[in-house]
């Protein structure tokens, strides 16, 4: 049965400072144990790097993270970490929790996350459509009260194919069919960890910096 993020003890990272250390342990033993066999002495480096205390801190204000910790010990297991609430940039669990179901709850967390952030998205952007339709309504009324009437007749006959179309539905139509995605770049060992909680591959494997990853993405269901 899979674990709920409350029987994980799912928490979202309010202050990264106070368990930032936790976090890059599991990091760390997780990259060792799973990743780096498969990165060159380059990537493994870059990886690292890229994972440092003052590195993290750098991206508190563009980042977001979740944790998870064991019911009875309260020992971090899994963390992570999600970039401008669209792609997970990293997502580790202790190799000495695998497969307890962490990992899946945290996801679920960071779907939840990027859903409702994509939702809110959403509502700003039809808001301003219908804003900016009952301006260009206001502006078109203003307009016909002082044309002459010849001109309205004009105008009126060039509209005419436009009858029974409703430039609102347009917008909201548009807006509710968009399809959101959050994405991940997966080492080769966590492509199948990936393609069980809901990511497609979305290219081939590819190489930068001597980190080798495939492209991923998953539907957030809105």
């Amino acid at each position: 049965m899979a674990m709920t993020k409350e029987c994980c003890g799912v928490e979202r990272v309010e202050d990264v400072e106070v368990v930032l250390d936790e976090m890059l342990r599991v990091v760390h033993a997780s990259f060792d144990a799973f990743v780096a066999p498969d990165f060159s002495e380059e990537g493994k480096a870059n990886f690292r790097a890229h994972a440092t205390r003052d590195e993290m801190l750098t991206r508190k204000d563009t980042h977001d993270w979740f944790v998870a910790r064991d019911p009875i010990t309260k020992e971090l297991a899994a963390v992570v970490e999600v970039r401008e609430r669209r792609h997970v940039s990293k997502f580790f669990t202790h190799p000495s929790h695998q497969r307890k179901g962490y990992g899946r709850a945290l996801m679920q967390a960071a779907f939840e996350l990027c859903a409702e952030h994509a939702r809110q998205q959403r509502q700003r952007k039809q808001a301003t459509a219908l804003e900016q339709q009952a301006q260009s309504h206001k502006t078109d009324a203003a307009r016909a009260a002082t044309t002459p009437t010849t001109v309205k007749e004009a105008d009126k006959e060039g509209q005419s194919g436009r009858l029974g179309h409703n430039e609102e539905d347009d917008c909201l139509c548009l807006s509710s069919a968009q399809v959101t995605h959050v994405t991940v770049c997966s080492s080769p060992y966590a492509v199948q960890v990936y393609s069980r909680l809901g990511f497609v591959a979305t290219d081939e494997e590819q190489t930068e910096h001597g980190m080798r990853f495939v492209p991923m993405q998953a539907t957030l269901e809105l």
